[in-house]
């Protein structure tokens, strides 16, 4: 068997075992039909490179306003914020929320409710209906 062929076996089972499904055949593809394999590989997986890096940056900069918005409360309105999310995602989902699930939850809150919330409190009636609609209709199913 020529040293070429084995790296391509080789290479295919690797990919294989960390990738699968449609990856896979796609890698394989690639591998299998393309005279130069390792540079078509070469630039799929620095597309993949690219792809995450892109996506850890979008994470950052969420967090980043997470983390503003919540600098920009008080202890206690946070704390009152945080528990309102986590009783109306449990009353919605019937399971316990994970931190990452309210951040979610925060970092999207449209304004128009916070601006409720701001100025008749994290813990009023209205805010909390407001909160509880909003989340059922666009986080519930996604949280």
């Amino acid at each position: 068997m020529e040293k070429e062929t084995i790296k391509k076996l080789a290479l295919c089972e690797v990919i294989e075992y960390f990738l699968g499904g449609d990856m896979f055949h796609y890698a394989k593809n690639i591998i299998e039909n393309d005279p130069n394999w390792i540079d078509a590989y070469d630039e799929w997986q620095e597309s993949t490179v690219r792809e995450e890096h892109e996506l850890n940056k979008k994470i950052k900069i969420i967090k980043e306003q997470i983390i503003n918005f919540i600098d920009n409360l008080d202890f206690e309105e946070s704390q009152v914020l945080i528990d309102c999310i986590h009783d109306i995602l449990v009353q919605l989902n019937g399971t316990e929320p994970n931190d990452i699930e309210i951040l979610e939850v925060i970092k999207d809150i449209p304004k128009s409710i916070l601006s409720i919330g701001i100025a008749w409190g994290y813990s009023d009636t209205v805010f909390g209906d407001e909160l509880y609609v909003w989340i059922r209709d666009n986080k519930s199913s996604s949280v």
